[in-house]
């Protein structure tokens, strides 16, 4: 009677369920009521009801993992199918998933706001640009709720909205979310990485589409050059680490093409 008694529950090879009951209860218990058959009746009930108490929690703790499993499989088919052109298909997967984290879960669990940013970007690939930014700002509301506004998430959540109003045409709030965007990942992330180097070619994008070529230039050439210094991808499709960092399908030399001959256009008139 002296040892624990303790249950080991494994799910998915990484899922271990321990429920112990404390050795000196036990013994305290037994020592004050023992030759005593009522007693050992209450005693029964009480052990009964500390182990159904933590069955209870425990099993709790089984099925969110359960749940939490589900979620990152539906995320990635979703996610993939976006990828490859079916957000049609992904939107309503990306949807119902968000909508049971935040029913099960909470809108500030660290599972919703990937999925959010998900359901966002699948309706921006469809072309539903009016569905779109009150996901973006609801997602960078909660993400600085959670983590503040200097993490790489609400970099990538403040990057999405800038583009999108590159999209709506709404150029001064694209460029204080496109800026904002890249100064945080510069400072966290550095200038080598590949999240960095998208903020250049979004800014660049920007300052392309208002007619801004000189800036636009320094900003696409800034990108070329890290990719062909640091990265050794000279010539190589731009690849982004996030994958629903928005605009992420271009390659950089394409653009930095494309703005030197919309600039020798743009001379050729005058």
């Amino acid at each position: 009677m002296q040892q624990l008694i303790s249950i080991h529950l494994n799910e998915f090879g990484n899922f271990k369920l321990k429920i112990c009951c404390n050795q000196i209860i036990f013994l305290f218990l037994l020592r004050n009521l023992q030759n005593n058959f009522f007693s050992m009746k209450i005693w029964v009930i009480l052990v009964t009801l500390i182990i159904g108490v933590s069955l209870n929690i425990n099993g709790q703790k089984l099925d969110t993992a359960l749940l939490i499993n589900d979620l990152d499989s539906l995320y990635d088919l979703a996610d993939e199918l976006q990828k490859n052109g079916k957000a049609l298909e992904a939107l309503p997967i990306a949807k119902n998933a968000a909508n049971e984290t935040a029913q099960k879960l909470g809108k500030f669990h660290p599972k919703y706001s990937p999925l959010l940013n998900l359901v966002a970007v699948c309706h921006y690939r469809l072309g539903q640009l009016n569905e779109v930014e009150p996901l973006f700002i609801e997602n960078l509301e909660i993400q600085e709720r959670i983590s503040g506004k200097q993490n790489a998430f609400y970099a990538m959540y403040l990057n999405n909205l800038g583009v999108l109003y590159l999209d709506l045409r709404k150029f001064e709030k694209a460029e204080v979310n496109l800026i904002g965007s890249k100064i945080i990942r510069q400072d966290l992330l550095g200038k080598k990485n590949l999240d960095y180097i998208g903020s250049l070619k979004n800014l660049g994008a920007l300052y392309d589409a208002t007619g801004d070529y000189n800036k636009a230039e320094t900003y696409y050439l800034e990108g070329l050059s890290i990719l062909a210094d640091s990265l050794k991808m000279k010539n190589k499709e731009y690849v982004s680490v996030s994958y629903t960092h928005l605009r992420a399908h271009e390659t950089v030399l394409d653009l930095v093409c494309r703005l030197l001959l919309e600039k020798k256009k743009s001379q050729t008139k005058i």
